[in-house]
């Protein structure tokens, strides 16, 4: 070397730069290798771990494989001394040098004056050396971040921008490096290889433990080590237990190891610091100041970082760390051994520290670990209690309050009310609104609580939670104090508290509905929309979505309440993770949709698993409604109209168990309708007569029960049961001025029916105009929307009518979506008709042989299966004489037998 240049072996130790020694018997870490042996095109390779990791063990691998492979490599080890820049280019000259890359340039200019060099004529000189290299070449740069400085970044992201396509560098560093390579990270010139990569896999830990452990302990095995290959080592030379499940940071071997190779050589404060951070999952070095009653404890985390000592960073940032479990495990029951006394008061200022810094999850868990359930119960209570059920923490909450004893919940008002509510979601309503009327009398009228004055603020909340919750859920009617006292207190509300106004806007746009008051519950529904959104609310959100999609299905607005059903479901899968229950929920509105629409497949596919779960969970009586008629008529369509009535009388069982008079009403009314359309009109006569159905569909609304649903619904019914019994007249006195007051408020779902009745009814008293004026009413409504149902119910009727229509020139005939949609029409009465016809005719029955046959298995004699069917009584006879002959039968009780015996009846 000419004496001009610089005599590397002054200052560069040899042994840097080459690979270190490493035991021998290491695991191959083939998976991973052959990931980055695909790297071409890839400038740099970041590894990046805390220490135990394996980086420097997997970047060597990687060396020998290379060079094995003639490959060109280069190593270039770095400590803290190789901080400056003119010593870390040096050190990359030196590495260059000895991968087999000519220098000669590098080291003229690699002596004294380099420091006065700039980073960009370093950059260039070495980009400009790299370039004159044809080979491929791997470099390969070990610890970085000993060396990591402001400049040394720069340097080196000058480098890796410029590199040639030949050449790739890999570093390793327990942070990762702040490179400025964000951009070709998005180009895959970036290559990033980190914690999840350099984990042990299980086929690993089971190669370095020597196959000791298979199946189901290997995976404990696993799980416990965390894949951490220093622990897994630690395993194979320490561990001799026949069951995993015995090795903790407890094992005594293991604990004398840590207490022997680490804990005792540490300082005092270093061990304090250990042992009072175990109280935590997780912690800065803010929190370990207040844990240690020290200012310090940054210093020492960093110190305790740089030993490797089983600590992991939880963020790039550095702020949070956790130690590893067993590691964790050991220094809690040193903790426990040495100073237990210390543990509760550990963990309360814990929990002070955390709920302070709005980390409230873990600061509750603090204090129940500490066992001071006051402390829990007043964080729960300050977060506003039964108010964080509804913003996802359900799961949460019900796990604090299966910790703390019922006293130390009931002396704050609010998580008593969350009790209630929680009762509610468990399905026991009445027993939420009984507690609740008896705490109002233990209180004096909600006056004092705890031995204290009740401020009105609370008092109101308390009040707004019954009436907007616990009576809702108990199905308590709509009436005009109800919703004046709603309104009042919306105004006496704090403008800040989004959720309780929200929730009465939620409360008042359902009640709204309710009571048909569409325009006014349009309203509430966007206040509350806005306040969910304004709050980050999402389970709010998700029942406002389902009030939005009711509104819209009450208006025969399908399309809009598919697309609010949709979002319901996004806002389910972004934010609340598995909620099955609002799953569940959704599910049964999206069935009602597809079943107004007539999708009868996708209807039931929808509800498959949905009555079990919303009848072991909270519901109340409009999703009951929907789920329970809806899966009633998907039965009918599929069925027939005995399978509607089996799914009837489940919805009473959970009517009679939930406390809901209505829904047990809505079931009577829909099997009058069920027997009505299936042609048994004596049975629906019955049934209509035994609930005083004229009384229902008279009693209309009033100011103590404002709510329009049964008795609009009861009217429907009366009137179809009218037009079975050829009374046209009354069809029209019913349904007319119903008919006119539904048109008034846009309510449109029920109103389709009412005119599809009407026009039946005009057609039976000849009256050519108003038969097209309703039945084309009763169309335009629902072409645009497909809303296809309440026609295919009608059944033949509806093509009789429609046939009537066309014949005579009553409507205009260039309409093609008119045309179009009562063709669908026709096709789907045709298809439905063909699921009995095709069960009777497997059975070579006729139609009339089979009606004839569903009477008799019921106990009635030749005059009522008569008068059911409106037949004569020598019909009946020669229908059953012709079906003895085909079955081979002489007795009506061998046909019932036949009948069952070939499913043809339940």
């Amino acid at each position: 070397m000419k004496k001009s240049c610089l005599q590397t072996e002054y200052w560069i130790i040899n042994t840097k730069l080459s690979p270190p020694s490493l035991p021998d018997e290491q695991v191959i870490r083939t998976q991973l290798l052959e990931q980055v042996s695909h790297s071409k095109g890839c400038k740099l390779t970041i590894v990046h771990a805390p220490a135990g990791y394996g980086k420097t063990t997997f970047l060597k691998q990687w060396y020998e494989r290379q060079l094995n492979n003639h490959d060109a490599v280069c190593w270039l080890s770095l400590d803290e001394e190789d901080k400056t820049l003119s010593l870390f280019f040096m050190n990359i000259v030196a590495a260059l040098g000895k991968g087999g890359v000519s220098c000669n340039s590098l080291e003229k200019i690699a002596g004294p004056g380099i420091e006065k060099m700039s980073v960009r004529s370093m950059a260039a000189i070495i980009v400009n050396t790299l370039e004159q290299f044809d080979q491929e070449l791997l470099f390969f740069i070990d610890d970085y971040q000993l060396a990591s400085s402001e400049v040394i970044n720069e340097l080196l992201q000058k480098i890796i921008f410029h590199l040639p396509e030949n050449i790739s560098f890999i570093l390793s560093s327990r942070i990762f490096p702040e490179l400025a390579v964000q951009s070709l990270l998005s180009q895959g010139i970036v290559r990033e290889i980190s914690i999840n990569d350099l984990r042990f896999n299980q086929q690993e830990t089971s190669l370095v433990t020597e196959n000791k452990y298979q199946g189901s302990e290997l995976k404990r095995l696993w799980d416990r080590t965390e894949g951490w290959p220093i622990a897994c080592r630690m395993i194979k030379v320490l561990l001799d237990v026949e069951h995993v499940d015995t090795f903790s940071g407890r094992t005594t071997d293991l604990a004398a190891y840590i207490t022997e190779q680490v804990f005792v050589s540490l300082a005092e404060n270093e061990q304090k610091f250990l042992m009072y951070t175990a109280i935590v999952n997780r912690f800065t070095g803010d929190l370990a100041n207040v844990l240690c009653d020290d200012n310090d404890c940054w210093g020492i985390l960093e110190r305790l970082e740089r030993a490797d000592l089983f600590l992991v960073p939880l963020d790039t940032e550095g702020n949070w760390y956790r130690y590893h479990q067993l590691f964790h495990e050991y220094l809690y029951e040193r903790l426990r051994r040495n100073e237990a006394e210390k543990i509760p008061c550990l963990h309360n200022k814990a929990a002070n520290w955390l709920f302070d810094n709005d980390h409230i999850t873990e600061a509750v868990e603090q204090a129940l670990k500490g066992n001071d359930m006051r402390l829990a119960a007043e964080m729960v209570d300050s977060l506003g209690g039964w108010r964080l059920i509804y913003q996802d923490k359900l799961d949460w909450l019900t796990s604090i309050f299966d910790r703390v004893k019922k006293p130390v919940l009931e002396a704050f008002p609010r998580l008593f009310l969350a009790e209630l509510i929680l009762m509610i979601k468990r399905g026991r309503p009445q027993d939420a609104l009984m507690r609740f009327d008896e705490m109002h009398e233990q209180t004096n009228g909600f006056e004092h609580w705890a031995g204290k004055p009740l401020e009105q603020l609370i008092r109101n909340e308390l009040e707004l939670v019954k009436k907007l919750i616990l009576e809702d859920y108990n199905d308590q009617p709509v009436s005009e104090d109800s919703l004046a006292l709603a309104l009042e207190h919306l105004k006496s509300i704090p403008d800040d508290d989004y959720i309780l106004k929200a929730l009465l806007h939620d409360a008042l746009s359902s009640a709204c509905i309710d009571a048909g008051l569409l325009d006014k519950a349009n309203g509430h529904i966007n206040n509350a929309t806005t306040m969910y959104k304004e709050t980050g609310f999402y389970y709010g959100a998700i029942y406002i979505c389902y009030h939005r999609a009711n509104f819209y299905m009450e208006c025969a607005k399908l399309s809009k309440a598919g697309k609010e059903l949709f979002k319901a479901e996004q806002i389910t899968r972004e934010y609340l993770d598995t909620n099955f229950n609002v799953v569940a929920n959704t599910s049964a509105f999206l069935a009602d949709l597809a079943f107004m629409k007539n999708q009868v497949h996708e209807a039931r596919q929808l509800l498959d698993t949905t009555l079990d779960f919303i009848e072991k969970h909270d519901g109340w009586f409009d999703l009951y409604a929907k789920a329970y008629t809806t899966a009633a008529g998907v039965a009918l369509a599929t069925n027939g109209v005995e399978d509607a009535i089996v799914v009837l009388e489940r919805a009473r069982r959970t009517a009679n168990e939930r406390n809901l008079p209505r829904l047990r009403i809505l079931c009577d009314l829909t099997e009058i309708r069920f027997l009505l359309l299936a042609g048994q009109n004596r049975q629906a006569h019955e049934l209509a007569n035994s609930i005083d159905i004229t009384g229902l569909a008279g009693h209309g609304s009033g100011p103590d029960n404002l709510s329009v649903y049964i008795p609009e619904r009861a009217a429907v019914v009366l009137a179809r049961l009218h037009l079975m019994q050829n009374k046209p007249e009354a069809v029209l006195n019913i349904l007319q001025p119903l008919a006119e007051a539904m048109q008034a408020t846009g309510r449109h779902r029920l109103l389709v029916e009412a005119w599809l009745l009407l026009a039946q009814a005009a057609y039976d008293l000849n009256d050519d105009d108003s038969v097209e004026r309703y039945f084309s009413k009763a169309v335009h409504i629902s072409m645009y929307e497909e809303y296809k149902r309440p026609f295919v119910d009608e059944g033949k009727a509806i093509i009789k009518i429609y046939n009537f229509v066309v014949n005579n020139r009553l409507i205009k005939m260039h309409n093609r979506l008119y045309r179009i949609f009562m063709a669908d029409i026709r096709q789907m009465i045709k298809q439905e008709s063909s699921v009995t016809n095709n069960r009777i005719k497997k059975y070579d029955l006729t139609l009339k042989e089979y009606k004839v046959v569903m009477e008799l298995v019921k106990g009635y004699n030749n005059r009522e299966i008569a008068s059911m069917l409106y037949i004569s009584e020598d019909t009946v006879k020669y229908r059953l004489k012709r079906l003895f002959k085909k079955w081979d039968v002489s007795s009506r009780d061998a046909v019932i037998r036949k009948a069952k015996e070939k499913s043809l009846i339940p």
